[in-house]
C-alpha cells in the first residue's frame, strides 16, 4: 500500500472481517464506486476467486497480483494481472484509457453474471456425474 501511494496511486483499503460497515449492501455500494478493484493477496499467486467475482460483478475493473492457475478466469480478458511494482503504473494506465477498461469491465461483468453462474455450474455438474454414472455402473 505505500509503495502504491508512494508510486502516485490514490488507494484506500475498507473492510476487515471484524467491520460490518463493509459486508453486503455496504461493501456493494463501495465496489459501485470503485472504477479499480487491487487484489492483493495474503500470499502470492493465490486466486482470491470471491474478490474477483464481487469486482466483476460491480463493475471495477480487477487489477490483481500475478495468479497461479487462475482459471476460469482470463487475465487480459476478464481482469489484468501486474507485478505489485507494475500494479500503479498499470492501473494509471487503465484510468486514462476508458475505453481498454469498459471493454475489460464488461467482459468480466458479462462472464460472473451470464457464464458463472450457479445454474451453468450444476448443469456442468451434472453433464459429468451422467458422463460418469454409466462407468461406474460398470465398475459393480
Amino acid at each position: 500500500m505505500r509503495r502504491l501511494k508512494r508510486d502516485g496511486l490514490h488507494v484506500h483499503a475498507a473492510g476487515s472481517y471484524s467491520d460490518r460497515r463493509y459486508w453486503g449492501e455496504g461493501r456493494t455500494q463501495l465496489l459501485n464506486r470503485a472504477k479499480i478493484l487491487l487484489n492483493l493477496p495474503r500470499h502470492s499467486g493465490l486466486l482470491a476467486d470471491l474478490r474477483l467475482i464481487l469486482g466483476m460483478a460491480t463493475g471495477a475493473l480487477v487489477i490483481s497480483e500475478p495468479v497461479y492457475l487462475p482459471d476460469p478466469y482470463l487475465p487480459g480478458k476478464h481482469y489484468v494481472e501486474a507485478p505489485t511494482e507494475e500494479m500503479a503504473e498499470t492501473s494509471q494506465l487503465y484510468l486514462a484509457d476508458e475505453e481498454a477498461r469498459r471493454r475489460i469491465t464488461d467482459a468480466g461483468y458479462t462472464f460472473v453474471t451470464e457464464e458463472l453462474t450457479w445454474k451453468n455450474s450444476f448443469a456442468d455438474l451434472l453433464s459429468l456425474a451422467a458422463e460418469r454414472l454409466p462407468e461406474a455402473a460398470g465398475r459393480r
